[in-house]
């Protein structure tokens, strides 16, 4: 089996069309954002119409629903995918230096992992809520590949603005 792969990003940083590189693989099972507030509490029916239509000022790349690979870990009838946390979106973002993550959050990748294996597919878990937990991560997976994801300061901040310009001043609200 392929070694998982983590890609560390942040937002408007072309994180979006990355994800859709790889999963447009067919030997790739690609999730996009795991730490997305979400999954912690959408149902499987909503959370599959969440995609590139639901927000037109996005520019991201025409794709099928963001969350489609998260189906497998919803359970019927429940509220969010299971070992999603509302505490792992922001508030774990950051683990002390030097530190793995803790179990929990451990064995909640290790699910997404798992469901990505059993299709014999590489799983590719993606997120830019996870640059803050990058060392964490590696030091609790230290087999996967870890990528990070870079842009142009001045492109990013641009790209912040031009979202607000559109109307939508959440990136700007972030760094408030």
């Amino acid at each position: 089996m392929s070694k998982p792969v983590f890609i560390y990003s942040s937002w408007r940083t072309a994180s979006t069309w990355i994800w859709k590189k790889f999963r447009d693989q067919q030997n790739a099972y690609a999730y996009c954002e795991v730490y997305h507030a979400e999954l912690a509490s959408a149902d499987i029916v909503s959370i599959t119409k969440i995609g590139p239509q639901s927000w037109n000022a996005s520019r991201h790349p025409d794709a099928a629903p963001y969350f489609l690979e998260f189906t497998p870990l919803f359970t019927p009838g429940k509220q969010g995918i299971v070992g999603m946390t509302p505490d792992l979106v922001l508030e774990k973002m950051f683990p002390p230096i030097g530190e793995a993550l803790q179990e929990e959050e451990t064995a909640y990748l290790k699910r997404l992992i798992a469901v990505a294996e059993s299709a014999d597919k590489t799983p590719v878990l993606t997120c830019t809520r996870n640059l803050g937990r990058a060392l964490a991560t590696r030091l609790s997976f230290p087999d996967g590949v870890h990528i990070v994801t870079v842009r142009n300061l001045w492109h990013q901040w641009m790209s912040f603005c031009n979202q607000h310009h559109l109307g939508y001043s959440w990136f700007l609200e972030q760094i408030d």
